[in-house]
């Protein structure tokens, strides 16, 4: 069954897509600002710090998205 084809289902899905809209603009608003600290450690030289700190956040992105995902696959 489509989920178009069933009302529930469709809004459901609506719901889902409402969700994961306000998770990326929050996620958007985290990235700038992590992407600032880091700017900002690089021009102060702290150089292995700002790539510790990039790299530890996009690990840590990568696996929300993967748990997100993995729930929504769940709800759908």
């Amino acid at each position: 069954v489509k989920y178009m084809d069933d009302p529930r289902l469709c809004y459901q899905q609506v719901q889902i897509d409402w969700i994961r809209a306000k998770i990326e603009k929050a996620e958007n608003i985290q990235a700038k600002e992590v992407n600032n600290l880091v700017k900002t450690l690089n021009k102060k030289g702290f150089k292995k710090e700002a790539t510790n700190v990039a790299s530890a956040y996009m690990k840590s992105m990568r696996k929300f998205k993967n748990e997100l995902d993995d729930i929504i696959r769940g709800l759908v």
